[in-house]
């Protein structure tokens, strides 16, 4: 089978989510899967390394180019960020014979997409895009709010467009499943949820972890992870340091956000690191981390590395959406304020105990690339059958 992956730009380096699963995915294919990968070129991309090229017959860049005013009002801002007229143009000319399926990985590629495509394709989504941006209003200022309405608009109606013309259609947890179904009866979404490969995570130095340090892990230029974020320092960090007097927090990602670096700045015993090469020796150090998300979609790559990394992991419902997380089994969860600080404070007492060792058990059993990514290639084959 012969799978063109288009993706909005090069699943390089592992630093964000939609890159991480991206990759992941693509290493951990069926030997059986020749996988053409096609990017929209991105300012100041990397050079991808040996071992994602090797595992693509082909890899082709395409230009970024700046869409029309009717698609610049119509289209949600990362469809105009992504879109390439030569990624258009050479769609357009793909035929059945060129690839059994042309592999769509993110709803902002659909405005791409030909009208009458005379190939199998499959649209894969990493959370519900308009149902994101309307949560996105719901807690942000005036006018950022108004953008993301708008922006739920836009994504409506290209998720709408998807539905029409895609059979096939790929989400990232049970929810989101439903929630297209909801909108959409005739879709049936295969579920292939975030995973891991548990080999790069060593769980063995548990001497490594520092007492009361817990790390915020995630892309600081993502709207729910700033919320998040300002919402623990608001509702939960006064009443753990009133527990705890001796927990630091670590704050760790891609990205700026200078209002909320500014906050930090002022809080004690927070430390702002932003951007590392990798987060693999901050999962080791600390002593649980803290995924305190009031929106949100999809499953939390973050989440599957910590565990398998037997990092404790304390979250809200909306963080461990799509993930069989058992409180108190797996991990510990709990809405933002009292009850999420005294849930943060059994996290970190539990580092080297049996949560994180189940946690990292239900990785290994159920999230890793290589089943998830058989249950990709599996659905391709149904859908070209």
């Amino acid at each position: 089978m012969r799978v063109r992956f288009v993706a909005p730009s090069l699943p390089w380096p592992p630093d964000q989510g939609a890159r991480i699963r991206a990759g992941g995915l693509i290493a951990a294919l069926p030997d059986d899967v020749e996988v053409e990968l096609w990017t929209v070129a991105r300012p100041g991309e990397p050079a991808p390394p040996a071992s994602l090229l090797e595992r693509c017959v082909e890899w082709r860049r395409f230009a970024r180019s700046r869409p029309n005013a009717i698609e610049r009002w119509a289209w949600p801002r990362a469809a105009r960020w992504f879109h390439s007229a030569e990624l258009r143009d050479a769609l357009a000319r793909t035929t059945r014979d060129d690839a059994d399926v042309v592999h769509l990985d993110e709803p902002s590629l659909v405005p791409v997409l030909p009208d009458a495509a005379p190939f199998a394709a499959c649209v894969a989504h990493h959370k519900i895009e308009s149902e994101l941006a309307a949560a996105r209003a719901g807690v942000e200022g005036f006018g950022a709010a108004w953008r993301s309405r708008l922006d739920a608009v836009r994504w409506d109606r290209v998720e709408a467009d998807a539905a029409a013309r895609v059979a096939l259609h790929v989400v990232c947890s049970r929810e989101d499943a439903d929630r297209l179904r909801a909108r959409f009866p005739h879709l049936d979404p295969v579920v292939v949820e975030n995973g891991v490969d548990p080999s790069r995570f060593d769980a063995r130095r548990r001497d490594a972890r520092e007492p009361d340090h817990l790390l915020f892990l995630g892309s600081l230029d993502y709207a729910p992870n700033r919320d998040g974020l300002a919402a623990f320092l608001r509702t939960t960090w006064p009443a753990l340091r009133a527990a705890r007097p001796g927990v630091r927090l670590s704050v760790v990602g891609r990205g700026d956000a200078p209002d909320l670096r500014e906050r930090c700045a002022f809080e004690p015993r927070v430390a702002w690191v932003g951007e590392v090469p990798d987060p693999r020796p901050w999962l080791a150090r600390c002593s649980a981390l803290v995924v305190p998300l009031r929106i949100g979609g999809g499953t939390r790559v973050k989440i599957v590395e910590a565990l398998a990394a037997e990092t404790p992991v304390v979250t809200t419902d909306a963080g461990a959406e799509g993930l069989a997380l058992v409180d108190g089994v797996h991990a510990f969860r709990a809405e933002l304020g009292d009850a999420f600080a005294r849930a943060t404070i059994a996290a970190l007492d539990s580092a080297g105990g049996p949560v994180p060792r189940a946690g990292r058990a239900l990785v290994a059993e159920r999230y890793d690339w290589r089943a998830l990514a058989r249950r990709l290639a599996d659905a391709w084959r149904a859908r070209i059958a």
